[in-house]
């Protein structure tokens, strides 16, 4: 069940953005994450347990290390590289609209 939510999550997300989806191969888009294998959810799961337990358990930690979108790397050790400054100017905006 898993597999076929995956593959038309996938299908349908690159129809959405006019992309065609070949996969990891040289000369295309690289889009993927890295997951943490010592993940209570995931850890010695089979690999064809993986997928499974990755969309249908529920994580208290976030099992997902890092993320790569066009082979460019951002997120890393579980953090977007502009989590800090995203967190910053969501701040400043709540602090300005709760002012009397």
């Amino acid at each position: 069940m898993a597999d076929r939510l995956f593959a038309q999550a996938v299908s349908g997300g690159a129809l959405a953005t006019g992309r065609r989806v070949a996969g990891l191969l040289a000369g295309q888009r690289a889009d993927f994450a890295v997951l943490d294998g010592e993940d209570v959810n995931l850890a010695n799961r089979a690999p064809d347990q993986l997928l499974s337990a990755l969309v249908f358990c529920e994580h208290e930690d976030n099992p997902v290390r890092d993320v790569y979108v066009g082979g460019r790397q951002v997120v890393a050790a579980g953090h977007h590289a502009l989590e800090g400054s995203a967190r910053a100017a969501y701040r400043a905006t709540v602090s300005e609209l709760l002012k009397d």
